[in-house]
């Protein structure tokens, strides 16, 4: 128990050292002058942008938690998805980590039941996880047959992309064929785990039988799935808007390679990307032989955006702590 409590701290003292070994020629003058070159306009437009992401993927949370019966308003929903994603910052690896936290949230703060909340959040992360490798693995695909340094540098192939892509998009199809042995599995094990685990305060919400019926495909997953792509389009064209703030010369397709090059730095166990993805940047404007000031300057850019992610995340968290119960939305 011990050594598991020591992973993190290990992780972080990694991800810290790496970061500092990226940085330590970081030329602080040089990202200071082109963060504060970015005019008024862009600015909001820009955090404006990175809002709108946020709201759509807190909106297909909304639409998948209608979808099992759990009715959220889109404002409470968003405090406990941006308070979540602050301790999944903080963990390691910045995809998970603040489940646990928003599960609790969802049952003590808007007496959702348990195995509502479990299902709710459990296809909100399912659809996340699916189409964010579905799109990644389509990138590869276009920036290996792109660009033959790619090709050269990559550790994963083109055939082999295509066969993960291939499984990906059958994957939906055979979890639905078997939707209801797979459900029974999750009723058995959730069912066992509130049976031992349950405390008094996430006790208060009355269960219902969330899981006792296979789940029909509703209009709302089409929407999701729909809102989910959306969400991608966000993401990118947010990158673009970074590279076209601080004129770096780029096209379309490198931009979706340095995307591609950010997005599988996030895969690695690092608290918040830090290093990894620092490490990623450096190296996609090595390859391509560009004024490496330019990587320091996206560097400082994309890390503002995660201070103030992380300042609305807190805020959150102190709403979520502090609030009265919220209200169900039936």
């Amino acid at each position: 128990m011990k050594l598991v409590r020591l992973i993190p701290i290990v992780l972080w003292v990694c991800a810290l050292g790496l970061c500092a070994w990226l940085l330590r020629d970081f030329p602080l003058s040089v990202a200071v002058e082109s963060l504060t070159d970015i005019g008024p306009f862009q600015f909001v437009f820009w955090i404006s942008l990175n809002i709108g992401i946020l709201w759509l993927a807190t909106y297909r949370w909304q639409l998948l938690g209608q979808s099992v019966g759990c009715g959220l308003d889109l404002w409470p929903l968003f405090l406990v998805r941006m308070g979540g994603q602050t301790i999944s910052f903080i963990t390691p690896g910045p995809q998970f980590g603040g489940e646990p936290a928003q599960i609790y949230w969802l049952v003590t703060r808007f007496g959702v039941s348990m195995k509502h909340a479990v299902l709710a959040l459990g296809l909100d992360r399912l659809y996340e996880l699916w189409i964010n490798f579905l799109v990644l693995l389509a990138g590869l695909i276009i920036v290996l047959n792109s660009f033959q340094w790619a090709a050269d540098n990559f550790l994963i192939q083109t055939p082999v992309a295509v066969l993960l892509l291939s499984a990906l998009l059958i994957l939906p199809v055979m979890a639905y064929r078997f939707r209801e042995v797979i459900q029974n599995k999750i009723a058995i094990t959730l069912n066992n785990y509130l049976a031992k685990n349950t405390t008094k305060e996430l006790d208060t919400a009355q269960d219902s039988d969330a899981l006792s019926s296979p789940l029909p495909l509703s209009r709302n997953h089409a929407i999701a799935f729909g809102v989910s792509l959306l969400v991608w389009v966000g993401i990118f064209s947010e990158l673009q808007l970074v590279v076209y703030i601080l004129d770096i010369k780029l096209s379309l397709i490198e931009i979706m390679t340095l995307l591609c090059f950010i997005r599988l730095a996030m895969l690695l166990p690092l608290p918040g990307g830090i290093g990894s993805i620092e490490a990623a940047i450096i190296l996609f404007f090595q390859l391509l032989s560009l004024d490496i000031t330019l990587a320091f300057s996206v560097i400082a850019l994309c890390r503002l955006r995660d201070v103030v992610l992380l300042a609305t995340g807190l805020t959150s968290l102190y709403s979520l702590q502090h609030k009265s119960k919220f209200k169900l939305n039936k």
